[in-house]
């Protein structure tokens, strides 16, 4: 049987993601998958740590208002490949966001485990997402950016994850560094 993610699980937030936070990436990534044509229940091609596909499940509404409080595709890519990617952390990995990681670390989130109340730093992980992939800007050629990016924080010695998503297909090279 197939494995689905349900997108509105994000909106309960994480130890290190306020419910506020989840609902905004929430909504960045229902709008990038309305711009790619995508309806509930579209397969999302997963590759790397896991290889198959997850079926993507949500129920909210795309509105006229929602849709012009995210025009900046940019940004709105980035947002919803943060929701799709810590939702398959969660998923794919014993591990949580527990923190927003700052400019400079070479990462997006730090991961742990949740049922540690500590919330300590156990991993890493940096995301990155693609509307369409074009012959110049591929989800492996993210990938392997993003392994030199993550470098910065190679000091912790803690394992670092890295998730691109690309839209359009919908697919998500999701792997270790």
């Amino acid at each position: 049987m197939q494995q689905q993610l349900e997108l509105e699980i994000v909106q309960q937030g994480m130890p290190g993601l306020t419910p506020v936070i989840g609902k905004y990436l929430y909504e960045n990534c229902l709008v990038c998958l309305n711009k790619a044509c995508h309806t509930d229940g579209i397969a999302l091609k997963l590759m790397g740590l896991h290889e198959g596909t997850c079926c993507l499940r949500w129920r909210g509404q795309l509105t006229d208002q929602l849709l012009r409080s995210y025009q900046d595709d940019q940004e709105t890519t980035e947002q919803g490949a943060v929701c799709l990617s810590v939702l398959l952390t969660k998923c794919l990995t014993d591990y949580t966001v527990v923190e927003r990681s700052w400019r400079g670390t070479g990462i997006d989130y730090w991961l742990g485990y949740s049922e540690d109340p500590l919330f300590q730093r156990a991993a890493r992980l940096e995301v990155s997402g693609i509307n369409t992939e074009t012959s110049t800007n591929t989800v492996s050629t993210r990938f392997r950016q993003k392994i030199d990016q993550v470098s910065q924080s190679d000091q912790t010695q803690l394992p670092a994850y890295i998730s691109v998503v690309e839209f359009g297909t919908p697919k998500c090279l999701f792997n270790k560094k």
